[in-house]
């Protein structure tokens, strides 16, 4: 388990990051000058006033603090958001992560992600019908829909489909051959624990996500992974394509669109396509044969 130090003058601040961390082993300190920092993995520190940012090492350290910090600090920062206390979990994670697994050491191993809107339980059914239940890689489904309803597609899914699938569970490790649909109404991200696994993460979403789940939030969370196949299919807007070019920025990513041929609607995967950055465009259910192909290798 990482040892975390969490660092500031405000009790308050100390304290509303502890429990955004509930579960991790934490320490607390009110004086930036009494932490030890070789003995902590990860320091947060939430400075009020103008204290300096340079009394820790940058590769381990987090600035959880409003606005801009100081100009010469080039590191991590995460808003300080009071009133959005769900969006700071998630950034302070996705740093947590990259602290210790980039990009060296990024996760063994590959990984599908998948997101959808309007039209997208046929298109899902389409991609995942061709796979074997001994699929190589475990697939990660955001699917835009309300609370409960995500628990009903999963099962019809897999009702229907050789390779399984199930609504997600918080810290739920991810295993090959298993579809995990994100819970409707809520925020799903892959983080990697102390036995260096990929698990599931379900947040509350922020006061201004427009989608939840969202596949953009999705999208950015599997960069960890050595490589990873992104699909966007079906549906209304544009999310998932700003993630895009951080996925591809990291190791290998394949980036498939659904063609306009299957595609209920054409904005998500046209969105995606606009950006330059997808590599196969093709109706959904050659999506799923070129994966049964590939394995879910790029």
């Amino acid at each position: 388990m990482k040892k975390i130090a969490i660092v500031s003058s405000s009790n308050f601040r100390c304290q509303f990051i502890h429990l955004l961390l509930e579960g991790e082993l934490v320490t607390l300190f009110s004086n930036p000058k009494h932490v030890e920092e070789q003995l902590y993995d990860i320091i947060i520190y939430a400075p009020i006033y103008e204290e300096k940012i340079d009394l820790f090492p940058t590769h381990k350290l987090i600035v959880v603090q409003e606005g801009h910090v100081n100009p010469s600090f080039t590191g991590r920062h995460v808003p300080f958001e009071v009133t959005n206390p769900s969006n700071v979990k998630r950034k302070i994670w996705m740093n947590i992560d990259q602290i210790h697994f980039e990009p060296a050491d990024t996760l063994t191993g590959g990984v599908v992600a998948i997101g959808s809107s309007t039209g997208g339980p046929l298109s899902l059914q389409a991609v995942l019908n061709p796979l074997p239940a001994t699929f190589d890689v475990p697939i990660v489904i955001a699917q835009h829909m309300p609370a409960d309803f995500t628990r009903v597609l999963a099962r019809r899914l897999d009702q229907i489909v050789e390779i399984r699938v199930k609504e997600a569970r918080h810290l739920e490790r991810l295993e090959a051959g298993t579809a995990y649909v994100a819970p409707g109404g809520k925020q799903m991200t892959i983080h990697v624990n102390a036995k260096k696994d990929a698990v599931i993460h379900i947040n509350e979403p922020g006061a201004t996500d427009l989608y939840h789940p969202s596949i953009n939030y999705l999208f950015e969370s599997v960069a960890l992974y050595e490589w990873k196949i992104a699909v966007l299919l079906t549906g209304m807007g544009s999310d998932g394509a700003g993630a895009l070019s951080k996925l591809k920025q990291s190791s290998q990513a394949t980036i498939i669109a659904e063609s306009q041929q299957t595609a209920t609607i054409f904005g998500i995967p046209n969105a995606a396509i606009k950006t330059g950055l997808v590599d196969e465009i093709l109706p959904n259910e050659e999506i799923g044969e070129w994966l049964a192909k590939k394995g879910g290798k790029p």
